[in-house]
């Protein structure tokens, strides 16, 4: 058949196999609909012909899609010696059937849509392929409407010893995959990046493309479509909601440039994360996030990229908190090569300035590059996630160009 079976797709199946109801939860391109609803379908329906099966995805178009893969398969040379290749009376884009021992209403294979009609028509297998999608979970309009059709329509067509497997990837927090797992039923969820950071499918998607695939595509969508993370769209502080984005290199011309540093407290090699933040304000008020750094750098790695980044970009000023050491670095930097620093005196802790800050993305007054995934990753976790170095420096870079005079600024 043509197919190369992974250790972890082996274990989809048995998954299936052992847990009549289940979720099966897997990133986007590692062969879900391959292994768990076509093979798994036929391997179904060769050891059982007369088995009623119904395949579901979010538009009918896509059903008769998966529908074709499992017929093309059924007609080929390998399985057609098992089962005699020999088509039912109904062979259509949305119902095929195999020779089979009883007389049932219902086809070997049904293809349908979400939220499609399933009148008086009863199931042993029922597969939910994919049928979530952005626009019926964009609202909680829409995901009500699936759930209810998931529930009054769908489930009821499952006759009592059946099976239903619903397999896909995650879109949002309260979608009907978690509500179902959240319901027990048993659940298998599988990320592209595994806690150490190596990849399920090294030979297909290496640590170094999912890299990729996340700055392009921005961390909300990547951790949804390749880690089963939905957390992303709903942050404690930061909603993604409130988010606006520009392309990499769509920002206006003529912007008054500015930046702000987020220091590493330590002079060791092993210091805290240094961030650094650059922003740039339009004629309109429109703040635009020109980039965003976060790394473990001495102090005179520190003082070298600043003096890097101002060469570039020439902001009018690059605000520096106030602490012993920070204004070291900046009189550092002030005799290296005369920059425009500023000292940042603000006594309120970093929840408060963070929601100073969430207020302008409330405002849509903020926009962010959408590669920059680390940094919305950063904003999204907020205050709870691994760092917040990035918050800080972007904090302070959106006061600066907003001109708040509500903490302290003075030159060195």
């Amino acid at each position: 058949m043509g197919v190369e079976l992974k250790p972890f797709h082996l274990e989809w199946l048995a998954f299936q196999d052992a847990n009549p109801r289940s979720v099966l939860l897997a990133p986007r391109g590692h062969g879900k609909t391959t292994v768990a609803d076509v093979l798994y379908v036929l391997w179904r329906v060769l050891n059982d012909p007369d088995a009623r099966v119904l395949v579901v995805s979010n538009t009918l178009q896509q059903a008769k899609a998966f529908l074709r893969e499992t017929a093309g398969h059924l007609l080929g040379p390998e399985l057609s010696r098992v089962w005699g290749g020999r088509k039912g009376a109904r062979w259509t884009e949305t119902e095929i059937e195999v020779p089979r021992r009883r007389v049932a209403k219902e086809p070997t294979i049904t293809a349908a849509g979400t939220g499609g009609a399933i009148i008086s028509r009863h199931y042993d297998l029922i597969v939910c392929d994919d049928v979530l999608d952005e626009e019926n979970t964009v609202s909680a309009a829409q995901r009500e409407k699936v759930r209810t059709w998931f529930f009054k329509t769908l489930l009821p067509c499952l006759e009592p010893d059946g099976e239903i497997h619903v397999i896909g990837t995650r879109w949002h927090y309260a979608d009907l995959y978690g509500e179902l797992m959240e319901a027990g039923w048993p659940a298998r969820v599988d990320r592209a990046l595994q806690e150490d950071g190596s990849a399920l499918w090294p030979e297909r998607f290496d640590a170094a493309s999912l890299a990729a695939i996340r700055r392009q595509a921005g961390a909300r969508i990547f951790n949804c479509q390749y880690q089963n993370d939905p957390s992303g769209y709903e942050g404690a502080v930061f909603k993604y909601r409130d988010f606006r984005f520009y392309e990499p290199g769509g920002e206006p011309e003529g912007l008054q440039v500015f930046a702000a540093a987020d220091l590493a407290i330590s002079r060791s090699e092993s210091a805290d994360y240094f961030a650094f933040v650059v922003v740039g304000l339009d004629a309109e008020g429109d703040i635009y996030v020109l980039e965003s750094f976060r790394d473990r750098l001495t102090f005179n790695g520190q003082v070298e990229y600043i003096i890097s980044r101002a060469a570039l970009h020439s902001p009018l000023r690059i605000g520096i908190e106030a602490t012993a050491y920070q204004q070291a670095l900046a009189q550092e930097l002030a005799r290296r090569a005369a920059l425009p620093v500023v000292e940042i005196r603000d006594t309120r802790d970093k929840v408060t300035r963070a929601w100073k800050l969430a207020a302008h993305f409330e405002t849509g007054r903020v926009l962010l590059r959408r590669d920059a995934a680390e940094l919305q990753e950063e904003l999204l976790q907020f205050p709870h996630g691994p760092h917040d170095d990035q918050v800080d420096a972007l904090g302070y870079a959106v006061e600066l160009a907003a001109g708040y005079k509500d903490f302290v600024v003075r030159n060195f």
